[in-house]
């Protein structure tokens, strides 16, 4: 729970900056390298929660978005592609997300 309230308090923050103390990010690390941990598993509840509000309305609105995220000044990525047709260097993520509404708008 403490990471998690960590992760929120300080969203842009990288792991060191959101944990603050260096126990807590070394604890931190230990959390995400243990074999058992998944991101499946990490969601799992999430999925289960949002499937029970869906299933509650009778009409969802799903919201939709592209967008391009660009990492190129970043010089620790590693395993992302271009963003651009242009041969410039440019790379990072190209995200497609969706957000689920009720009528009210309520996410």
């Amino acid at each position: 729970m403490t990471l998690a309230h960590d992760f929120y308090e300080r969203p842009q923050a990288n792991l060191p900056q959101a944990c603050q103390s260096r126990a807590k990010t070394r604890a931190a690390y230990r959390f995400f390298d243990h074999p058992k941990i998944t991101m499946d598993k990490l969601l799992k509840s999430h999925y289960e929660a949002t499937l029970k509000r869906i299933s509650e309305e009778k009409i969802i609105l799903v919201v939709q978005d592209t967008t391009t995220v660009n990492y190129s000044a970043h010089p620790l990525t590693e395993g992302i592609g271009p963003i651009s047709p242009k041969s410039d260097g440019v790379v990072g993520l190209l995200l497609h997300d969706s957000m689920a509404f009720n009528l009210a708008g309520t996410p």
